[in-house]
């Protein structure tokens, strides 16, 4: 019944606490500069809502990666692949962000789909930014590398 579970998924699955928060803070800041103030929150109570909702899912998800048998990643590397897992995330981001708000602050409708909205918003705004930086850092590294002279070149290797 053991399934030989990839390590690193199953790290990613116990951090899902720390990860939601930060989808949610990041959800928040964003729907705040836009003018969306449904939640009467800090960053740092926001940051818990996910945290909270976070943590309700991990146990389950943990559960289900030893329980489930492997699944074959056919074409990981299709950007359709991608905008899907992409796409799941900001979904479990958003019931965590909701769950999170049940639980943290009682049930209210608009506050509970508030929630909702900075945890759909987190997870798209965060891989944007990130893929950014990524987008910057490997562009000066790769202008740096190419104007060094050939002899500046062989030292380096």
């Amino acid at each position: 019944m053991a399934n030989n579970a990839d390590p690193l998924v199953i790290l990613e699955a116990s951090l899902t606490s720390i990860k939601y928060a930060l989808y949610q803070a990041v959800g928040c800041s964003v729907l705040w500069a836009c003018g969306v103030t449904g939640l009467s929150t800090t960053i740092l109570s926001s940051t818990s809502i996910g945290f909270i909702g976070g943590a309700i899912f991990t146990v389950p998800y943990l559960i289900l990666l030893f329980v489930m048998p492997d699944q074959d990643h056919e074409d990981i590397d299709s950007s359709s692949r991608r905008a899907y897992l992409l796409g799941k995330e900001m979904m479990y981001s958003a019931v965590s962000g909701g769950v999170g708000v049940v639980l943290f602050e009682g049930w209210s409708g608009e506050n509970v789909l508030v929630g909702m909205g900075q945890g759909l918003v987190g997870p798209f705004i965060f891989f944007a930014i990130a893929y950014c930086l990524l987008k910057v850092i490997l562009g000066a590294t790769w202008i740096i590398t190419s104007f060094r002279s050939p002899s500046e070149r062989h030292v380096a290797t």
